[in-house]
């Protein structure tokens, strides 16, 4: 059986759109108290992301543009929640909503 952190990283490796938005938040909202600061980051980028599609479509490239800016940087987080890549990860979603 997979463990949470590898169920959460399958998860976001297979995208990030509404259904799996919405079991990465359960699952954040479950490890929080493991590590703050990580899952308080990704549960924050995940309610933000899921509010938008808001039961619609977005735009495809709206889609590509959020998987291909966020994936990889919530992936280091999640093997190495250093402050450095923390950072990253808040500054590229940043990005995103400018």
């Amino acid at each position: 059986m997979p463990t949470k952190k590898t169920t959460i990283k399958n998860l976001i490796t297979k995208g990030l759109y509404q259904e799996n938005l919405l079991e990465l938040m359960e699952l954040c909202n479950s490890h929080i108290e493991e590590s703050p600061l990580l899952y308080f980051t990704l549960l924050s980028i995940f309610k933000s992301l899921e509010s938008e599609y808001d039961n619609q479509a977005i735009i495809g490239s709206r889609y590509e543009e959020v998987n291909s800016s966020l994936q990889s940087h919530i992936l280091k987080c999640l093997d190495n929640p250093t402050k450095p890549l923390m950072e990253n990860l808040i500054k590229e979603f940043w990005k995103l909503n400018q």
